[in-house]
């Protein structure tokens, strides 16, 4: 769909969207994805192109109006891509971390869209295999955002 120029997903239950999903929509000028179970957004580069992310019905040539509010966002490094752009002031919200729950997202700061590395909590004892034999680590891990366990890994 090269020639969309208007793409509307609000109230779909959305939870996660990958990352490049909207980058082959070159002419896309708005995007709403408000009120769906969205933490994050992908840093997709059509929202870098944009020189100004427009809520108001005024289009500038170079801005780009997203939708986004109504979604429990995670404030935290992963949202601070979008922290940085310019926009004229909306009402959106953070859900978490605790400490920022309810702010409206573009009054905090830069400084404040932290994440925590990786700690591995718990972990398998010392185990002791000949070579060819199968073993199964475990382990536990906390973060933010929560650490990604790959399931099957040789």
């Amino acid at each position: 769909m090269p020639n969309l120029h208007t793409l509307n997903l609000d109230h779909n239950m959305l939870s996660y969207i990958p990352e490049g999903t909207f980058s082959g929509l070159q002419k896309l000028k708005r995007l709403d994805v408000t009120s769906n179970k969205l933490q994050k957004l992908p840093p997709d580069p059509i929202f870098q192109r944009a020189g100004v992310l427009a809520t108001s019905g005024i289009m500038g040539p170079s801005s780009f109006a997203l939708s986004f509010g109504g979604n429990p966002l995670r404030c935290n490094c992963e949202l601070l891509w979008l922290r940085r752009l310019r926009r004229e002031d909306d009402l959106e919200t953070c859900a978490s971390p605790q400490h920022l729950a309810g702010r409206y997202f573009w009054t905090v700061s830069e400084e404040e869209f932290l994440c925590e590395p990786p700690l591995i909590t718990r972990h398998s004892q010392e185990l002791r295999a000949l070579e060819g034999q199968s073993v199964t680590l475990r382990c536990k891990a906390r973060g933010d955002p929560d650490p990604y366990y790959p399931l099957d890994r040789p």
